[in-house]
């Protein structure tokens, strides 16, 4: 058997803990917030990752401002064609990590169970349904988020591919 030195086995030991991360649990939303209710979890998971979205297309659309008053167009600039690629690249990684926690949470809202003769949230028990009030806030909530992100982000990546 072979004696390592305490730093080897350190080094080693670190490297075990950080190939152990999973990077599609880190953005489970619902184990770090668990006060929330479903529609604030809902809210949450679906307005954070275009807020980020948003906050990678700031250089994107600077070097549009820029060459439109600087180079006579808003394409014109000779770093638009990095910069959109960056933020294209930037979106991509970002919608892959968060794409299966979102999805998940947006068919949450469409799981129900009978509790004590209401319909109820699997995910939520002191929600009701929002299947059982089509009208509400929430079901409207539940339907945009799953066009925007279960079907949406697919398409997206599709047209990306095209």
């Amino acid at each position: 058997s072979i004696k390592w030195g305490r730093p080897l086995a350190q080094t080693m030991q670190a490297a075990g803990l950080i190939s152990r991360v999973d990077v599609f649990a880190i953005p489970a939303v619902p184990c770090l917030s668990g006060t929330l209710t479903y529609a604030q979890n809902l809210q949450v998971c679906t307005i954070v990752p275009i807020v980020l979205v948003a906050a990678c297309a700031i250089p994107s659309v600077i070097v549009k401002i820029l060459g439109f008053n600087r180079h006579g167009g808003w394409t014109k600039h000779p770093k638009h064609d990095q910069v959109t690629r960056q933020l294209l690249s930037c979106s991509k990684a970002l919608l892959f990590i968060v794409y299966p926690t979102v999805s998940m949470v947006c068919f949450d809202g469409l799981r129900c169970f009978s509790f004590l003769g209401k319909e109820v949230l699997i995910s939520d028990p002191a929600q009701d349904c929002p299947l059982s009030n089509p009208n509400s806030p929430l079901f409207a909530h539940i339907v945009i988020s799953v066009l925007l992100y279960p079907i949406g982000v697919p398409l997206f990546f599709l047209f990306l591919l095209l």
